[in-house]
């Protein structure tokens, strides 16, 4: 299966955000980047109709566990605001 599977978004500046297990069930755990330009990341959570499912705020070089249980199957994009840069990665979402 997929569950060893880990998938990196790069970026054209080499910032790297890690996201774990791919597809998720239950929960995505998700590796933000050490930068230097910026303390707080606003992350957000949009269905494929780019509907916000959720938003928060954290720390860089944190890892963070999104709770997805109450998502329903299929794809959804992570948006990450760090600094003045956003960066997406796409993830599924299967029960």
């Amino acid at each position: 299966g997929w569950a060893g599977v880990t998938t990196y978004a790069r970026q054209a500046d080499n910032i790297q955000i890690e996201m774990f297990p791919s597809p998720a069930n239950q929960e995505l755990r998700v590796t933000l980047p050490e930068v230097d330009f910026a303390r707080n990341i606003e992350i957000s959570c949009l269905d494929i109709h780019g509907r916000p499912c959720f938003k928060f705020k954290a720390s860089s070089t944190q890892q963070i566990v999104l709770d997805c249980s109450q998502l329903d199957p299929g794809n959804y994009m992570l948006r990450l605001n760090i600094g003045n840069r956003v960066f997406t990665k796409a993830f599924v979402i299967v029960k």
